[in-house]
């Protein structure tokens, strides 16, 4: 957990220090990925002690996509996910080998501070364990929080701490999972420019004084 920590730091002040131009969370379409450590427990009929597992390249990930538009204080979004923990054995050597997949639609709401953005995620979806839970399936919901961090025009990082639980009637049996991710986000739009008009100071036009031309003795004088 430690490292996943460490090399997520690095990766910001890396990107950081290049050379992009930070965007606004803008209206688009977005995709993303991250990956990253899945603590997860059984209890009921079959019971599994909880038991931490670090995920490979999308399992104990999450893939979202969706439409996102703006107000002027919040971000709101909507979109779907994939979820995929890898089967683990729990209490070794004779424990139980189980992980799970879940997918489904959830809805986003953040509060962007410049190129920074907290959110939090509501999710509903289907959930289904593997190999000896495999009978643990269940419509059920999630709930996530995170930060994101516009680096570029169109790509963001974001850790997220997301927890969901489901459980099956027929098996007796539920699961419960607890997943720390890091990843990205790519927005398909580009921001539009800002165009800053130029100040111009208005300046007062003084009126001109009207001169005054003295009558001469030839061209001036009075007749008689």
């Amino acid at each position: 957990m430690n490292k996943i920590i460490v090399i997520f730091v690095w990766a910001v002040l890396l990107f950081n220090t290049a050379n992009a131009r930070a965007g606004e969370y803008i209206n688009g379409m977005f995709l993303g990925g991250k990956l990253g450590v899945n603590a997860s427990s059984a209890s009921g009929k079959v019971s599994a002690p909880g038991k931490s597992s670090l995920a490979y390249g999308l399992q104990g990930g999450y893939l979202q996509g969706g439409y996102i538009f703006k107000s002027e204080t919040l971000v709101l979004a909507v979109g779907g996910y994939w979820d995929a923990n890898p089967s683990d054995l729990h209490s070794p050597p004779k424990g139980v080998r189980y992980g799970s997949r879940a997918f489904g639609v959830d809805a986003k709401v953040g509060l962007p501070l410049g190129i920074w953005m907290p959110y939090a995620k509501l999710g509903f979806g289907y959930s289904t364990g593997t190999r000896d839970l495999a009978a643990v399936a269940e419509n059920s919901l999630n709930a996530a929080f995170g930060m994101e961090y516009k680096f570029a025009t169109q790509w963001s990082m974001l850790g997220e701490y997301k927890i969901d639980g489901f459980a099956s009637k027929n098996s007796g049996t539920s699961i419960r999972n607890a997943t720390m991710t890091f990843g990205f986000n790519y927005y398909f739009s580009v921001p539009p420019a800002v165009v800053v008009a130029p100040v111009v100071d208005e300046i007062e036009e003084v009126e001109k004084p009207v001169p005054v031309v003295a009558p001469t003795a030839v061209t001036d004088a009075p007749e008689i």
